[in-house]
């Protein structure tokens, strides 16, 4: 018999770490008493948590490998080192069993291929899970006492501060960079911008000891309760002590603040009036799922914020440009990373280095919507050639998702007959007299309740199966002629989103437009070349004053020849690696 072991321990500290070594000792001891066993795979989890399975990558490796016939039988230790959620040892193990793979817990004595291997396994895990309960209920209450000792979080690399003998001892200079920031924004009339600004004017050194400031850094300093001395706890909390997923809590209010035994480098009002200016420039949002978001005011979304993607790497907002005589609002953008440093112009003022801030000025949306429509025009088909090639792929998508579905429906027939044989043994143990007719009540209520929601699946799939017709061709070059049509008018903004993969602003007066749609044929007088970073440019053209006068004329607005910069545009496709 093939075997494979799975090993784990929760952490990485030595002492496990030699416990680990321990357990695979053990294991080969234990497979040298039976002459039909044959170790094939060892798959080991360091340090990881067992509640949840989807955070093991040995164990999804071995789960994988289970798939494609690697083995015959799994063996650890105990129910708890395979996993200490109930439902993830549960569902596991019947995967593995209909892939014809048992699991077999040693020191439980559990073999998944007995009649009674799934009763004594569900009640182990479900004790493994309640032991995962109670460390989590043990820690919470640790975690009280810490903060009843006003115990610092963190590795206390903090600005203003060093960390020593447990507690925060001030740094002089670092302190004075601190203090520089609370006195400046406290006055109401400097922004984030202008103390960045001021950061690099006075070459201040921020906690790595770099000079080095945007606006989410000195931010982050105005929030933090540490500098009036409070400790801040329950900033964020665990979601559960099944999935441990670390979430932030929005709800300032819910924040606990204790008095610490270190010296403030700010007052208390000074903190407070600072925390007054910040929330009068933001807002809560709820979604529609009911979440709440903080986001800066004046920040709309647009598909040109989803493509545009900075030189420098930053991503770009969308701001109110200006407003037209119409009433109509005109939005530009611009790069992030820009909009968060010092100006280009207070740089070359104060004598410092350009490379602080992106150079890439802002851009307005009608220049945009100018390079989509002549991309556009450059864009041709060989509508025949094209039909054929699109329908391959569209037919291959299409078996691709029926293959998934038939997967699905063999899936959904397993999980039904295995519940069903569940009815069927609580129905046995009625009869036996060893549960009573109200248990089985209960139990019956709670699997046909199950068995009606996977039939419900099942049928949903079905008719997926009936709804999947043939591919249509006409439909498929009529949609081809109306890209083609987008170039003759303003690009709409659907097409835009489907067929544009990025946007990138090279230099004031040179973009790059990298497409999504690799049947694409460009018209070009030059063969395509392709760039070092991956980018096969297809066509290249400069778009006059001319045109941009033309473009906006055809919009009933004008354009003075002083404001306009002739404008490159390389197009392409990414290749792949």
């Amino acid at each position: 018999m093939r075997v494979a072991v799975y090993a784990r321990v929760s952490t990485e500290h030595e002492a496990q770490i030699n416990a680990l070594e321990n357990q695979l000792e053990w294991y080969k001891i234990e497979c040298s008493r039976h002459s039909d066993w044959e170790i094939v795979e060892v798959y080991v989890d360091q340090g990881i948590t067992g509640t949840q399975a989807q955070k093991r990558p040995e164990f999804l490796r071995m789960m994988e490998d289970a798939q494609k016939g690697k083995f015959d039988l799994i063996i650890t230790r105990e129910v708890s080192r395979f996993a200490r959620n109930t439902v993830d040892t549960l569902s596991y193990t019947r995967e593995l069993k209909a892939r014809g793979v048992d699991v077999f817990f040693i020191n439980d004595g559990i073999n998944t291929a007995t009649n009674d291997g799934e009763l004594r396994l569900t009640i182990m895990s479900s004790m493994a899970q309640d032991e995962s309960r109670k460390i989590s209920e043990r820690v919470k209450a640790g975690q009280k006492i810490s903060r009843e000792k006003h115990v610092l979080y963190g590795s206390g690399n903090i600005l203003g501060y060093r960390r020593e003998n447990g507690t925060y001892v001030p740094d002089p200079d670092q302190a004075e960079t601190v203090r520089l920031i609370f006195q400046m924004y406290s006055t109401g009339e400097n922004g984030l911008v202008k103390i960045v600004n001021e950061l690099y004017r006075l070459g201040r050194l921020d906690a790595g000891g770099h000079v080095s400031w945007d606006a989410s850094k000195v931010s982050r300093v105005l929030h933090n309760a540490t500098y009036k001395g409070c400790i801040c706890y329950n900033k964020s909390h665990s979601d559960g002590y099944l999935t441990q997923k670390r979430v932030k809590n929005l709800d300032e209010s819910s924040y606990i603040y204790v008095k610490g035994d270190f010296e403030p480098l700010v007052s208390e009002e000074m903190w407070d009036r600072c925390q007054q200016i910040l929330a009068s420039k933001s807002t809560r949002v709820i979604d529609e799922n009911g979440k709440k978001h903080k986001y800066m005011r004046n920040t709309p979304k647009s598909v040109w914020t989803a493509k545009l993607r900075c030189s420098c790497g930053a991503g770009f907002i969308q701001f109110k440009w200006r407003v037209n005589r119409d009433g109509a609002v005109v939005h530009g953008f611009q790069c992030y990373r820009r909009t968060r440093r010092p100006s280009i112009s207070y740089l070359q003022e104060h004598g410092l280095d350009l490379g602080i801030s992106c150079q890439i000025r802002a851009i307005c949306e009608w220049k945009l919507d100018l390079m989509a429509a002549k991309v556009f025009e450059h864009l041709t088909f060989d509508k025949g050639k094209t039909v054929k090639e699109v329908y391959k792929i569209l037919n291959r998508c299409m078996a691709e998702e029926k293959t998934v579905r038939i997967s699905r429906k063999a899936m959904l027939e397993n999980s039904i007959a295995r519940q069903r044989e569940r009815l069927d043994k609580y129905i046995d143990l009625c009869a036996d007299g060893i549960i009573t007719k109200q248990e089985l009540a209960e139990r019956r209520k709670g699997l046909d309740a199950q068995i009606a929601e996977l039939q419900s699946q099942y049928e949903n799939v079905e008719q997926e199966d009936e709804r999947s017709g043939t591919l249509d061709m006409n439909l498929i070059a009529q949609k081809l002629d109306e890209w083609q049509k987008a170039s003759r008018n303003d690009v709409n903004r659907e097409l835009i989103n489907s067929c544009v993969a990025q946007i990138t602003p090279l230099t004031n007066e040179e973009y790059r437009w990298v497409l999504d749609f690799q049947l694409t044929e460009v018209q070009s007088g030059n063969s395509a070349t392709c760039t070092l970073d991956g980018f096969m440019e297809m066509a290249r053209f400069t778009i006059s004053f001319e045109e941009a006068k033309a473009f906006k004329a055809s919009r009933n607005q004008g354009i003075r020849k002083n404001e306009w910069h002739d404008l490159t545009v390389a197009v392409g496709i990414r290749t792949k690696s």
